[in-house]
């Protein structure tokens, strides 16, 4: 299981592109991580923000929203899948890569409008969860 967190400035969602060094190369996702044994979906995804982008978030600033499967090699996985948080902020604060602690996964973050997501061929699973909460048309 994953965890992950949406963060939401105006009409705008942060992004971050992996690494091709590591899983899901080149793509754009949401900071997202495995939940580690004994932790709850949510103190994972505070966790997993926090090592990726060193910004810190309590657990009350998140709230779940819902679910998406994971997809491996372009396949939904029937066990395994991502729990989706979402944080609105009051201003946009770009991750320090540098800093954080596995911040090397990505290569770059920015915050991206529906229309601007659209086009980095996000993963359809998010995109609809992206799409439902931000109301877009």
């Amino acid at each position: 299981m994953y965890s992950g967190v949406i963060l939401k400035y105006r009409d705008k969602c942060l992004l971050c592109k992996r690494s091709e060094k590591y899983s899901h190369p080149n793509q754009w996702f949401i900071p997202t991580g495995k939940i580690e044994s004994g932790e709850t979906p949510r103190e994972a995804a505070v966790r997993e923000l926090y090592e990726e982008t060193d910004f810190e978030l309590s657990e009350n600033d998140i709230e779940f929203i819902g679910t998406i499967p994971v997809i491996q090699d372009g396949k939904k996985s029937n066990n395994d899948f991502i729990y989706i948080f979402i944080s609105e902020l009051t201003e946009p604060i770009l991750p320090d890569l540098d800093s954080a602690t596995d911040g090397h996964e990505h290569t770059k973050c920015g915050y991206f409008s529906f229309d601007e997501m659209k086009k980095l061929g996000l993963d359809d699973n998010l995109q609809k969860i992206l799409k439902k909460y931000f109301d877009f048309s």
